[in-house]
């Protein structure tokens, strides 16, 4: 594993996402460790490893591999939609909850989606999927907790739904905005990015406009050696609601990276 995702995503979004992709390649050299992977194995979505959009709707818009299940690092379902931006589970979200009862979403599917792990349920979201891009949540916190995680990989993941996440769905300055607008290029993923979904959730504060969310992500190992036990590597997400919409914002020190954790105490895991 070598360095040029981090350096890839910081020329194509010009420094936006850099200290979340370093954060989130530390998880794939570590998870390709456990997998018996070495120097050769490739690195999570560069620009040489992405290949044109096809136009929606188009046969180009379909998974080759759709309805393929695979597994991720810790064992859970990964589902290959049939649609490169994922399939829907409904249209027809409930009211997401209130911030006094926030529970896991229903129905829950981890799907690949411009290969990174995206969430999908049958009670909060997404509800559609635009410009290849799953968007559009319950109103209520559950919808945020869902946007969140989900804003953060596909802005990660780089290409068409990265560009349309940053561009569109998502609280940033208007000058890194016009930055992604100009640097950011279409396509998709090609190579397996070894990202691994959220474990868990812990909302830290809530209202109805604004939702600050703590994420368990699942730490394989370190650059020395995998664990014995996956850990928990926490990071917290600022989720406002802008224009009806949830969106995970990207102002000021909002995005934190909060270190390994044993302690599970608030966090609630994923009904999968």
């Amino acid at each position: 594993m070598t360095d040029s995702q981090p350096q890839a995503t910081s020329r194509r979004v010009g420094g936006i996402v850099i200290v979340i992709v370093a954060l989130l390649v530390l998880g794939v050299v570590v998870f390709t460790l456990t997998r018996g992977g070495g120097e050769g194995t490739p690195p999570a979505s560069t620009e040489a490893t992405t290949e044109p959009a096809a136009p929606t709707g188009s046969a180009g818009d379909r998974n080759p591999d759709a309805g393929t299940i695979e597994t991720d690092g810790v064992g859970r379902q990964v589902i290959v939609p049939a649609n490169r931006g994922g399939d829907v589970l409904s249209t027809t979200p409930d009211d997401g909850g209130t911030c006094e009862s926030v529970r896991s979403p229903a129905g829950l599917q981890i799907q690949r989606v411009n290969m990174y792990p995206v969430l999908f349920s049958t009670d909060a979201g997404p509800t559609q999927v635009v410009n290849s891009t799953p968007v559009g949540y319950a109103s209520g916190p559950r919808g945020a907790v869902l946007a969140g995680i989900n804003s953060y990989m596909l802005m990660s993941s780089g290409g068409t739904p990265g560009r349309e996440m940053l561009i569109n769905h998502m609280v940033i300055d208007e000058a890194k905005r016009e930055s992604a607008r100009a640097e950011l290029k279409e396509g998709f993923n090609t190579e397996p990015s070894y990202q691994q979904a959220a474990l868990a959730f812990r909302v830290r504060s809530c209202t109805d406009k604004a939702v600050v969310v703590d994420y368990a992500l699942p730490q394989m190992g370190d650059a020395r050696q995998p664990f014995p036990e996956p850990k928990w590597r926490v990071v917290s997400i600022l989720v406002v609601k802008d224009g009806g919409e949830w969106k995970m914002s990207l102002r000021g020190d909002t995005f934190q990276d909060r270190g390994l954790t044993e302690n599970k105490d608030g966090f609630i895991e994923w009904d999968l």
